[in-house]
Formats: structure tokens, C-alpha cells, sequence
């Protein structure tokens, strides 16, 4: 079962400023998050009802699941110093 990805506003603008290497390997656990959003190294977020995250390295995806419409919604794509800041 394939999920769509959407990105929230400001997410696609965020990446663009983060380097091409760390980039390319945020698209390839983009894409391993198609089809299967709660893939091995994604944890739940304490504290949220359902929110994920994956890690890159020293950056991170924060995400949220629907199973109903088979959607991921990035919420956050960030140094892992400034994510949880966020949340």
C-alpha cells in the first residue's frame, strides 16, 4: 500500500536551504516513507497522539500519519537542535 506525501507550508522552503548532501537522503527516506510510513529507525513522539519522526544524521523528519486517506504529512524537517524546539 502506497501513502502520498504533503508537505506543509514552508517545509519545501525549509529544505532548500539545507545542503545538497543532507538533502538527497532526506528524498530517500521521503521516498521509504511511501510505502511504509512507520518504517524501521521512526519512533512516535512522547507526548503527541500522532506524530513520528525519522532520523538523518543530525537532522530529522517530524511527520504525521493518516491511514484512513493513506497520506504523510511533514510537519518539520530540521537540524535535530532546532526541531524539538518547534514542537
Amino acid at each position: 500500500m502506497s501513502y502520498s506525501i504533503h508537505f506543509r507550508p514552508g517545509v519545501e522552503r525549509d529544505m532548500s536551504r539545507l545542503p545538497a548532501n543532507v538533502v538527497r537522503r532526506i528524498d530517500k527516506t521521503l521516498l521509504a516513507l511511501q510505502s511504509d510510513p512507520r518504517m524501521p529507525g521512526t519512533r512516535k513522539l512522547t507526548g503527541t497522539e500522532s506524530l513520528y519522526r525519522a532520523r538523518i544524521g543530525d537532522y530529522r523528519i517530524v511527520d504525521e500519519i493518516d491511514d484512513s486517506k493513506n497520506l504523510v504529512d511533514i510537519q518539520i524537517v530540521a537540524h535535530r537542535r532546532e526541531v524539538y524546539r518547534v514542537l
